[in-house]
C-alpha cells in the first residue's frame, strides 16, 4: 500500500475533543499513543481510571459505544499483545468528553490510502 498523507496531531488539546476524534474514527481507525499502565491486568469490561498522565504505548483507535449493562460511554482500543489479551485482543476504557482519559489527546496519526 502507498498512502498520500498522513495527519497527525502532537499535544494537541485545544484542538482534538471527543467529537474530532469520533468523526476521525468513522471514517477509519486512527492511531494514538495512551497511558497503558492499566493493560497488564486488564482483563475486560470498561477500564474506568485512574490514567498517570503521561503516554507510553500505541494502539489503533477503532470504536466507541456505551456499555449496555452499566451505561459507561467508552472508546475501544485494539493493542499488539495478540487475541489472548483483554477482549479478543481489544480493550475498552471510559471517554470522558473534554477530560483527555489516559491521555487520549496527546498523540493522534491517521494515514489516507491511495
Amino acid at each position: 500500500h502507498r498512502f498520500a498523507s498522513k495527519e497527525s496531531y502532537h499535544d494537541a488539546w485545544d484542538t482534538l475533543n471527543d467529537d474530532f476524534l469520533i468523526r476521525l474514527v468513522s471514517k477509519s481507525p486512527v492511531a494514538i499513543a495512551i497511558n497503558a499502565d492499566f493493560m497488564g491486568s486488564y482483563g475486560g469490561g470498561v477500564y474506568r481510571g485512574p490514567c498517570p498522565p503521561h503516554v507510553n504505548h500505541a494502539v489503533l483507535l477503532t470504536g466507541w459505544g456505551t456499555d449496555p449493562q452499566t451505561g459507561v460511554p467508552f472508546w475501544s482500543v485494539k493493542n499488539s499483545w495478540g487475541k489472548g489479551w483483554g477482549e479478543n485482543g481489544f480493550a475498552r476504557f471510559e471517554r470522558k468528553p473534554g477530560q483527555n482519559q489516559c491521555f487520549i489527546y496527546h498523540e493522534v496519526a491517521r494515514a489516507t490510502a491511495l
